[in-house]
């Protein structure tokens, strides 16, 4: 239950709510697909179904008297096993009715279950429900049944699936032609329909269709496999010990609980598995004040054995009683090997650190043919290029608003004027900001900056030359930049006003249908979630949208533990005991491909997959189409040029009539939404891959390439010629 302590109505609520879960659990559990991990009582063989009133159907001569001839003429024995095989595939299918497998019911009893019980109890409210299909032999083609309406069609015509097992020549003593099939079916159906085991009922596609009368299925104990194959033992026992092990306590169902621990959470939540997985006295009763509000929020406060962390917990987390760290991939350095396996056996106790490798990852490689590189290795001081000149300009802007003396607000929206289309500086923080005496001032400071390391600059960065110049175009680019930097910002608060606005016009549409109404509702909630997070800002800097952290991050200013300009990904909410809303934020080079198109991303328990771009508006042409590009690829280096150009910028080589590559496309924002309950093997089967090309491009900096030239010289002349681009 959400509240294990509640007596009374609230008790019979959660007890009626449970009842009406396990109820549509096990219909839905029904559905035929392919399952080797989790499969159901019946492909274990320790349930089996069976439909009353079948053996006097079968047996009554005169309510076949009418029926096709194949029917009427076959034995009783024979009628009865043609009639299992289609029964079993209308269950199995979910053409059963029963009002749990009812969408407007089905609905209510979701709405019941999250208000008494918790997760995994529930039915979720982004769960992908299932709900009753119908069996047609005159089917709608699939064309117009389209993807949402074929999982409501049960397809019984002389070309179907069911038809392969049911139009058997040891049935019928032959193949029947399709007439004749579709007689034979109609005439089970009749006959079935006047004995109360199927019903005949109305469709979405305006023609009616068959589903089994639920009362009429009993579910019996099982004596094995119908087909004499061997189970899966495993499951078998586990299935058979489940009701034991619940009254235990469940600690072999629940023992193994594990949750994250990242930098993409909240703070107070971290906090609260920290005390759980800590469990100390003084944790304990941390826990105990934190009580109603950690239930409120979804999170149990038990004892929590196993954290999923990411470098969050590599620093500033000291747990004694820690015993064992797994580390799913090597460290970068000898140092992060260091900090993440010192996690453990810090009371002095005895310790065990399990690194895994990874059969393709050449770093992970390496380090396991030099274990003792890794683990005994040299801990060298962290490099960092000074003549750097993106890393000098992100100082340079800290050292500019330093000397404008404001503290920005933490949250975007008191920066940004709101009520403005532009979403331009609020004015009063822009006057602040653009006083004459500011760039003057703020430069002096810059050019002392630059002089600290005109040692580092002097060989390596020909763009400070003059610094004294380039502190005054730094100090009067400054403000643009600034204001520049919430561009992103911008684009994610507009998309979520416009989807908001959008869902509730759709909503005050009189006479739309139910379902399109539920969708504009679940958009408009999605728009809301978006800009709450949006407005969220923090001064403990625990938010991505705080005024700082963001501008660290977008490269305004210095920020070395955030990924600069990442991809966002939007995580609505309903995740791990309803968890809220989330941005997570992954680095380019990892976000094509963790947040791809149709791509899995695990947050809070759940997994989301990414459904949408959130394209910017200079995207979309007049004519609602995107405003893809192209790209040239030189043959030679692989370096991309978004111009036809008779040189290679890279390598001097030709390039022309090289064909390019149409329908390049920018993404900067995804936006996510729940993946349905699925099993391992499921998630397996179903993972789409994409053929990644890795290019590179040499950024543009004053209108030309920002690259260093080199030769290397020897006493024969050049023998190596170098371009260098700065680290970005």
């Amino acid at each position: 239950m959400l509240d294990p302590d509640v007596k009374g109505v609230a008790q019979l609520n959660a007890d009626k709510a449970i009842a009406k879960v396990l109820w549509y659990r096990v219909w839905s559990d029904q559905r035929r697909g392919w399952r080797y991990t989790n499969p159901n009582l019946e492909e274990l063989g320790l349930i089996e179904a069976r439909y009353l009133s079948l053996d006097e159907l079968v047996a009554d001569q005169a309510e076949f008297a009418t029926a096709a001839r194949e029917l009427r003429d076959a034995p009783a024995a024979t009628r009865r096993e043609a009639y299992v095989v289609l029964f079993d595939a209308m269950r199995r299918s979910l053409a059963v009715s029963t009002e749990v497998l009812d969408g407007v019911v089905l609905d209510q009893i979701g709405n019941e279950s999250r208000q008494s019980l918790r997760e995994p109890w529930t039915i979720g409210q982004q769960e992908r429900k299932r709900t009753a299909s119908a069996l047609m032999i005159d089917a709608p083609r699939r064309e117009e049944a389209g993807l949402q309406g074929e999982p409501l069609v049960l397809r019984a015509g002389s070309r179907s699936a069911l038809a392969r097992k049911l139009n058997r020549s040891d049935f019928w003593g032959r193949r029947l032609p399709p007439d004749d099939y579709a007689s034979v079916v109609r005439s089970m159906l009749d006959a079935a329909e006047r004995y109360g085991i199927a019903r005949l009922v109305p469709t979405v596609f305006e023609r009616s269709g068959w589903r089994l009368a639920a009362e009429a299925v009993r579910f019996v104990a099982g004596a094995g496999r119908a087909d004499g194959r061997n189970s899966n033992a495993y499951f078998t026992q586990l299935y058979e010990t489940l009701a034991d092990l619940l009254m235990a306590g469940g600690e072999g169902l629940f023992g193994f609980e594990g949750r994250e621990h990242t930098a993409q959470g909240d703070q107070e939540r971290r906090v609260w598995r920290e005390w759980r997985f800590r469990w100390g006295d003084d944790d304990r009763e941390s826990l105990a004040e934190k009580r109603t509000e950690m239930r409120q929020t979804g999170e149990a406060d038990v004892f929590l054995p196993v954290l999923f962390c990411s470098p969050t917990m590599e620093l500033g987390v000291d747990i004694s009683a820690l015993n064992a760290v797994y580390m799913r991939n090597v460290p970068p350095t000898p140092a992060n090997y260091a900090q993440r396996s010192g996690r453990a056996g810090r009371s002095g106790q005895a310790a065990l650190a399990l690194t895994y490798c990874s059969a393709q990852g050449p770093h992970d490689q390496y380090y396991f043919n030099r274990r003792t590189a890794m683990v005994r290795g040299v801990i060298r001081p962290p490099a960092i290029e000074l003549a750097n000149r993106d890393l000098i300009e992100a100082h340079l802007n800290a050292v500019w608003l330093t000397e404008a003396g404001i503290e920005l607000p933490s949250a975007i929206p008191n920066i940004l004027e709101l009520t403005d289309p532009s979403l331009k500086v609020r004015p009063d923080i822009a006057t602040a900001l653009t006083p004459e005496a500011l760039t003057g001032r703020a430069s002096a400071a810059m050019e002392r900056v630059l002089d600290s390391v005109g040692t580092e600059l002097a060989d390596r960065a020909p763009w400070a030359a003059d610094r004294r110049a380039f502190a005054q175009t730094t100090a009067a680019r400054a403000f643009g930049r600034f204001s520049d930097g919430f561009d992103r910002w911008r684009q994610l608060y507009a998309g979520a006003r416009a989807q908001l606005e959008e869902a509730n016009r759709k909503s005050e549409i009189h006479g739309l249908p139910a379902d399109e109404r539920r969708e504009a509702k679940a958009r408009q909630a999605q728009a809301q979630e978006q800009i709450i997070l949006l407005e969220r800002g923090s001064s403990s800097g625990n938010t991505d949208f705080f005024s700082y952290r963001y501008l660290a991050t977008e490269g305004f200013l210095p920020g070395y533990n955030f990924p600069r300009l990442p991809l966002y990904a939007f995580i609505p909410s309903g995740g791990y005991q309803g968890g809220n809303a989330a941005y997570l934020q992954r680095a380019r080079f990892l976000a094509i491909a963790e947040f791809g198109p149709r791509s899995l991303i695990y947050h809070e328990g759940r997994a989301y997959r990414v459904n949408k771009a959130r394209l910017r508006p200079e995207l979309r042409t007049p004519e609602c189409r995107l405003a893809t590009d192209r790209l040239f690829i030189c043959d030679n280096c692989g370096s991309a040029h978004a111009e036809e150009a008779e040189r290679c910028m890279a390598c001097g080589d030709s390039i022309a009539g090289v064909h390019p590559i149409f329908n390049i496309l920018r993404i900067d924002n995804v936006e996510t939404l729940p993946a349905e309950r699925i099993t391992a093997n499921d998630e397996e089967r179903q993972r789409q891959g994409f053929d990644i090309q890795t290019v590179f491009a040499w950024a543009k900096r004053d209108g030309a390439p920002d690259v260093e030239r080199g030769v290397a010289r020897d006493d024969d002349g050049p023998f190596l010629a170098s371009i260098t681009h700065p680290a970005h």
